[in-house]
């Protein structure tokens, strides 16, 4: 099964792993640059979230 980059940029962040710049560049080739900019908004909200160590 192929799966497309905002695909793949959703199961890094249900494995709550980090995701690479090629990610956000990838998402930015296959869906345009408006929808790269909201992952990275994303991504940041989720980092805000989360507790601190």
């Amino acid at each position: 099964m192929k799966y497309n980059a905002i695909t793949r940029f959703h199961m890094l962040l249900d494995q709550n792993l980090a995701v690479p710049e090629e990610m956000f560049l990838l998402i930015g080739r296959e869906q345009g640059q408006e929808a790269e900019f909201v992952a990275r908004l994303w991504c940041l909200q989720i980092e805000k979230s989360r507790p601190q160590e």
